[in-house]
């Protein structure tokens, strides 16, 4: 996922790399050829998230989704934006204690 400073929520990388894979994007991608990366954050950043200078700018995503997301934080970069990366993976969400959220909603509404 990718969100602005101003909390502002562009896109989700998985569902936009399903998409580019399905062919639903612009014509940067083959049909049954794996997206080209580089394009397809171009696509992403510069014709779709609106971004400005200076925003800071949390791009998400799995270990699988690495190159991706490198290739977004160099796009938000030309446009003068600041990235920041935030990597998940499998091991570390099964590694999660199962109540993590139940907790962390109490302590949100504790502090609202």
């Amino acid at each position: 996922m990718i969100c602005r400073s101003k909390g502002l929520c562009m896109a989700g990388i998985a569902a936009a790399a399903a998409i580019a894979a399905l062919g639903w994007a612009p014509q940067t991608v083959n049909r049954g050829a794996a997206p080209d990366q580089a394009k397809l954050a171009k696509t992403l950043v510069v014709e779709c998230g609106g971004f400005q200078p200076s925003d800071i700018v949390l791009i998400e995503g799995g270990s699988r989704d690495i190159e991706l997301l490198e290739n977004l934080a160099i796009e938000v970069r030309k446009l003068g934006g600041e990235p920041m990366i935030s990597i998940g993976s499998d091991r570390l969400s099964r590694a999660q204690p199962p109540d993590v959220h139940r907790r962390a909603r109490q302590v949100r509404l504790a502090g609202a």
